[in-house]
């Protein structure tokens, strides 16, 4: 039976830790353990964390005499902790699925150039949208991604939802812990890591439910997203930059990278153009043209600075517009009260 270690960093999570530590214990499957670590929070998580640890042996608990934040706090546990064959990071937060770990785990037993495996998660609000979700069982099914494809796709964007990631714990110590220089696309880069090491497996059902709140620590980051795509170009430049020897011959080099990344960063500033926001639209541009300088000849480049140089009144109308041709004036809202996340290549 595999054994995997689910590290559960806390800071003042007392009140969601017990659900967590309740949907890792109740993994079928698998010999598993959890690991809290308390980031020397000031509620009640002491007292929860040595509670849990006494009713089950399974529970081990520490806590922090000073505040580490959370790249450090996650690297202990991952790095200087975990020795199952597995590890997985979870947030107090969070909750893991019934069977995920048994699904996760079966993929890499069977194929040992898999170190890393992901599913889906699905974004939540209060406990009631999950707590009475029936367990899935649907057929197991996988979908083995060539690291170099994985690489790849990652450049615009971290396919991985973090809650539902499972990591061979002997690859996680070889290609170290999460990256203080790095804080917002840290857990990007590092599946990036694991990717230039083998191949990275996928399932499609829900293996984790992710709590979104007005304490989640990138809330405040989402509204900021010039500085994600610069964190991504720092990544993309330390594994794809000067570091061939390491990668397959069909790995995406950091010039691609850069490519693409300046794509997404032009239709950014697209965006910005459209919602009067001139400053932010300009650095955007600047940055874009930064990383594709290619992208100043495009047609695309030509037709907004067009747009741009029309008055705002006149800019507004033209989008409505575009808005209304396109059916976006009024989007559906769905009615379910949770959202599935995560990249799921068998479609692609």
């Amino acid at each position: 039976m595999a054994s995997v270690d689910v590290v559960i960093p806390c800071y003042n999570y007392a009140k969601y830790l017990p659900r967590c530590v309740e949907s890792v214990l109740s993994q079928q499957g698998v010999d598993v353990r959890a690991l809290i670590i308390d980031d020397c929070s000031t509620d009640d998580t002491p007292t929860v964390g040595a509670a849990l640890a006494q009713r089950d042996s399974r529970v081990l608990y520490r806590r922090h005499v000073k505040n580490m934040r959370h790249i450090a706090t996650y690297n202990e546990g991952l790095i200087d902790w975990a020795t199952a064959d597995y590890v997985l990071l979870l947030s107090a937060d969070d909750l893991l699925a019934p069977g995920s770990l048994r699904r996760a785990t079966r993929i890499m037993n069977a194929n040992p150039n898999v170190h890393l495996v992901y599913g889906m998660a699905l974004l939540f609000t209060d406990d009631a949208q999950v707590v009475n979700l029936p367990p899935d069982t649907s057929p197991d099914s996988q979908h083995i991604v060539r690291g170099a494809d994985f690489l790849r796709r990652s450049i615009i964007g971290n396919p991985v939802p973090t809650p539902s990631a499972i990591a061979r714990t002997r690859v996680q110590h070889e290609v170290g812990g999460y990256s203080a220089s790095l804080p917002h696309t840290a857990d990007m880069e590092m599946w990036m890591r694991f990717a230039t090491r083998g191949d990275v497996g996928v399932v499609p059902q829900v293996l984790a439910y992710k709590r979104t709140h007005d304490t989640n620590m990138s809330i405040a980051y989402a509204s900021k997203p010039l500085g994600d795509f610069r964190e991504r170009i720092d990544a993309c430049r330390e594994l794809l930059g000067g570091k061939r020897a390491a990668l397959a011959a069909d790995a995406p080099t950091f010039a691609e990278a850069q490519q693409l990344i300046g794509n997404q960063v032009f239709w950014w500033a697209s965006s910005l153009a459209d919602a009067g926001q001139n400053a932010a639209c300009e650095e955007a541009l600047n940055l874009a043209a930064e990383l594709s300088p290619a992208l100043r000849q495009s047609p695309a480049w030509r037709k907004l600075r067009i747009k741009r140089a029309l008055p705002a009144a006149l800019r507004r109308a033209l989008v409505a517009l575009s808005d209304r041709l396109r059916g976006t004036a009024q989007p559906q809202v769905s009615s379910s009260p949770t959202r599935k996340i995560g990249w799921w290549p068998g479609n692609a």
